[in-house]
């Protein structure tokens, strides 16, 4: 069931946590334990929320929601690390 919309406007890579979404909640929900849905390559994939922090890009002054996921496994972890998230935005279910 959706329970809200994630806007995805940048990745950054935080060393042993792996990627980080960040973006902002522009409608409903996000939370730890909910799924994201997003499509990278004409494929749809999701992953597990595992934890939603606030953060700031100093230089700008802007705010932004950072999302962190749970992987499968380090291989899925490090393909994440290494792609490029294309802006979208993503649906985040329970």
């Amino acid at each position: 069931m959706e329970i809200g919309k994630f806007q995805i406007q940048n990745q950054l890579n935080i060393t042993n946590r792996g990627a980080v979404f960040a973006g902002q909640i522009i409608e409903g929900k996000v939370k730890v334990g909910s799924k994201l849905t997003f499509k990278i390559d004409g494929k749809f994939l999701t992953l597990e929320i595992a934890a939603v922090e606030m953060g700031d890009f100093i230089s700008t002054q802007e705010y932004f929601v950072g999302l962190m996921f749970k992987y499968e496994s380090e291989t899925q972890k490090e393909y994440f690390q290494k792609i490029n998230i294309p802006e979208q935005i993503a649906i985040v279910s329970e």
